[in-house]
């Protein structure tokens, strides 16, 4: 994952999810893994979405609720 992805991924986070077409006011694991799906074409398991939101400083915002 380049910086220019983890860049975004950082900004995508501190966006309220409804930006992203996402109803709710929280992210969560199961929320940016369906964005990134999106923007990318890839699905990523939970560890590695939690491993990129690490890397990019935002592993702090996403909720521990499951959805």
């Amino acid at each position: 994952m380049n910086d220019e992805t983890l860049a975004w991924i950082a900004a995508t986070v501190k966006e309220s999810p409804r930006v992203h077409g996402i109803e709710s006011d929280h992210w969560t694991n199961a929320r940016l893994r369906i964005v990134l799906h999106r923007r990318l074409g890839v699905e990523y398991s939970r560890r590695y979405v939690w491993e990129i939101a690490t890397r990019a400083g935002v592993a702090d915002l996403l909720t521990k609720l499951r959805s």
